[in-house]
């Protein structure tokens, strides 16, 4: 009898004080048909990649810093009763833990990041405990090799995600400021930009970054019945006013030549564009149905002066 008291009691104070590994250890699941992808931002300013994450109804841009490997990149985000984490890993990661717990299988990652050879998983914890709005308590992610062995970072400089840009911003009333990129709708009633960013000036080249990166030179979020659509124009950041690379899984919509979907923040075929000279214009999903991003971008008009 005392035998049983005494494991009740350890249980109890294991569960008040969190101190034994059964349950200190996070059990990560992986989030079924969940994407980690790299991306254009569209928003002005950026030179690179975004680390999209779309994961149960949920989508998001961002990531923390990277690194050279073997973790690249990771991102993790909190609701009331779960906690999300999202990582890129370079080729020889197999799997991961997350702070102890047991592994789960990393996979080739879609697009420029599998491209790259970038591996990538999105998991899920069950706990209120991990929140943290500072994310400085988060959970990590450790890189396991094929026989579970903890791989050790590498020594290499860091490459970074992207870089940020001055802009200029306006929002309406206000007038738009010139920039190296203009943005104007053609016989589109009812619709309005209401706010924006553009770049005054652009270097001849941006290197260092991953891949072949996109520089957004102007980008504005449009309004029609209230639902936003925001738009943008790519260049190649590598050699701005050259020909930019294709868009990450560009495809051509049927039924509308020059038309292409591509990926985006919140996932494959939600980001819309056409090329013209020197970029692509885009638009991106911000809460609107294909029908509206594809009309606002069959009359939108952008100017590149460089």
């Amino acid at each position: 009898m005392r035998g049983f008291v005494t494991s009740i009691l350890a249980a109890a104070i294991c569960v008040l004080m969190s101190s034994c590994s059964a349950s200190s250890t996070p059990i990560a699941r992986v989030v079924p048909n969940g994407q980690v992808m790299l991306v254009p931002e569209i928003s002005a300013g950026w030179v690179g990649w975004c680390m999209a994450v779309v994961g149960n109804g949920s989508s998001g841009c961002g990531g923390g810093p990277t690194t050279n490997g073997p973790i690249f990149s990771e991102s993790w985000s909190a609701s009331e009763s779960v906690t999300e984490g999202a990582v890129f890993t370079t080729g020889e990661v197999a799997a991961v833990s997350v702070d102890g717990g047991r592994s789960v299988a990393t996979m080739r990652a879609t697009g420029v990041a599998g491209a790259l050879g970038l591996r990538s998983v999105i998991v899920e914890i069950h706990s209120k405990k991990l929140r943290s709005e500072d994310n400085k308590s988060y959970p990590h992610f450790t890189p396991l090799s094929a026989k579970g062995v903890v791989l050790r970072r590498s020594a290499k400089p860091d490459i970074p995600l992207g870089l940020n840009v001055p802009t200029r911003s306006w929002k309406k009333p206000e007038r738009v400021p010139h920039g190296i990129c203009e943005l104007r709708v053609e016989k589109f009633p009812d619709i309005s930009a209401r706010w924006g960013e553009v770049l005054a000036a652009v270097r001849s080249s941006y290197s260092g970054l991953l891949g072949r990166p996109f520089l957004s030179c102007a980008s504005a979020e449009y309004f029609r019945e209230e639902e936003p659509v925001e738009a943008g124009v790519l260049l190649d950041a590598s050699h701005p006013g050259a020909e930019p690379p294709p868009l990450p899984a560009v495809k051509a919509v049927a039924g509308h030549p020059g038309i292409f979907e591509a990926q985006g923040t919140a996932g494959e075929g939600q980001m819309l564009g056409r090329r013209i000279p020197h970029a692509w214009l885009v638009v991106e999903e911000g809460g609107s149905t294909f029908e509206q991003r594809l009309a606002l971008l069959e009359h939108l008009r952008a100017t590149v002066d460089l």
